[in-house]
Order: C-alpha cells, then structure tokens, then sequence
C-alpha cells in the first residue's frame, strides 16, 4: 500500500511551496488552462480532497502560484542598495552628525543600475510565463508573501535611493506596466502589425514598420510590402537611416534577439527601459535640488 495514501490528514511535505511549485509545472507544460484541482493532486499524488486541508479551492490555488512566479524575480542588488545607503548614512552620522543627505548623484546611478537588474528580471520571468499576465496583473496580493516582501525591497531601495514617497508606488505602478507589456510583446508573434488581404492603404505606418523591422532584417519584406510608398520621401527620411538609429541604442542585439519568438521586441524593450531609468534619476535629482 501506498504510505502516504494510507495516512489521514494532511499528507507529509504538503506545503504552500510544494503546491504551488506543482501547480507551476502543470502550468509550463500544458498551460494554464491545464491546472485544475484534479490534475494537480494527480501530480502530487494524492487525493482531490487532500488539498482542501492546504487551500480553500482553484482561487486560492491561483494565488499561490503568481506567488510563486514571482518569487523568481531578482531583487538582490535593490536589496544590497538599500543595506548599502542605510550604512553610508549611518557612517557619515557618526563621522560629522549629518546623515540625512548623501551623495546625490553617485545614488541616483545606484539606484538606476538596481532597478535595471530587477526590471530586466521581471521581464524575463513574465515572458516565461506570459499567459499568466492577466492573472498576475489584476490579482490583488494578498495572501501572496514573496510578491509583498518584493514589493517591500523595491519601496526600501527607491526610498534608500533618494524617490520621495509620494513617487514610489506610480513609479512601481510605471515599471509594471511597461514590463507586463514588454513581457506581452516578447511572445508576440512577428507579423503581428503585418497587412492583410485587402486592408486599407497605410503609407506611414508602413514606412516606420519598415525601419522598426529593418534594425533586424532590412524592414520591407518583414511589413509584407514589396513596394515602397508612392511618396516616401513626404513621409519620413530613408528608413535604413531610421533603422541604423534605433539598432545604435541596443548594445548586443544580436545576442538580445537570439531564439526569441519575436525578434522585434528588443529595441522598443531598450528603448522604453532606457527612458524610464533616465526619468528615475531625474526624480532623484529633482528631489535633492
């Protein structure tokens, strides 16, 4: 006989962490729409009813495994930030008496390298889990510790990092929302602003398409245009030009692109990040001026 199906009770080494780390795998490999309660406790192997002793039903289920994807965002070099400020302020209060202010700028790079490693992180767990997006982005967090402990250490390090408080849930708020696009648009496939079979003419459009995908493969076939627009030069200037520019913001593209499923996400990822880290250390600034 079976040992654990010979206990009552709840079975041993049944934890919210072994739940939701079999519910994930369910989900990884056949989906979301895969995991259900039956399925889950097959995995597990034990019966249906065993799990009601851990979770109340497919709702808190859900809970715990955004908590688990989650879990797997890096939030190691905010949470050196924070222990690196706190200690900087510490030190220059013994030294001098004064600890309310450090070096402004030097904080401001701190923090803007710190929330680059966790939004680039962020990204990539999302984009591995990418039809949990929806769930993830509209389900309040309660009841789900590792998203509030990383909501913790990001509101420490942007605090330690000079963002006054009144910024720092729109400036999470911000990220998310980028990146949950971002993560979105990375599982998008290529053709996806391609025309159809008797869609109306879009001259402009097609011209910038054309320089966004050029940066990859030199644009045009990638639009589906074998022409260029009847007036291209009244629309925007040569699109290898464009197309060269934006390929100059993204240092190793080649690499950034390699084995995604779409290779276009890479430059308007670095070009979004760029701008919103820039903004950062412009509210550091603004804040210390």
């Amino acid at each position: 006989m079976n040992a654990r199906k010979g206990r009552r009770g709840r079975p041993p080494g049944l934890t919210r962490k072994v739940i939701g780390a079999a519910a994930m795998e369910i989900v990884e490999a056949d989906g979301a729409s895969a995991l259900t309660m039956v399925r889950l406790a097959e995995r597990l192997g034990v019966a249906p009813s065993a799990l009601y002793n851990h979770i109340s039903g497919k709702d808190q289920l859900l809970v715990f495994v955004q908590d688990e994807v989650l879990s797997q965002v890096d939030t190691s070099a905010l949470a050196e930030l924070a222990r690196e400020v706190r200690a900087d302020v510490v030190r220059m209060a013994e030294v001098d008496g004064e600890g309310t202010k450090i070096h402004g700028g030097s904080r401001a790079k701190r923090l803007r390298d710190a929330l680059e490693q966790w939004a680039r992180s962020y990204r990539a767990v999302l984009s591995r889990q990418y039809e949990l997006i929806p769930l993830i982005a509209t389900r309040p967090v309660a009841g789900s510790p590792n998203i509030r402990n990383m909501y913790e250490v990001v509101a420490r390090a942007m605090l330690a990092g000079g963002i006054p408080e009144r910024d720092v849930v729109p400036v999470i708020v911000a990220f998310e929302n980028f990146l949950f696009g971002a993560a979105m648009d990375y599982n998008a496939p290529p053709t996806i602003f391609n025309p159809g079979p008797g869609d109306v003419v879009t001259p402009a459009f097609a011209r910038v398409l054309d320089a966004y995908t050029g940066v990859i493969d030199g644009g045009a076939a990638a639009s589906g245009r074998d022409e260029a627009p009847a007036d291209p030069a009244a629309l925007i200037d040569d699109s290898s030009e464009a197309a060269a520019s934006l390929g100059g913001q993204v240092e190793g593209l080649d690499e950034a692109i390699e084995g995604v499923r779409n290779p276009y996400a890479a430059v308007p990822f670095e070009w979004g990040l760029e701008r919103l880290l820039n903004g950062i250390e412009q509210v550091v600034e603004d804040a210390e001026s």
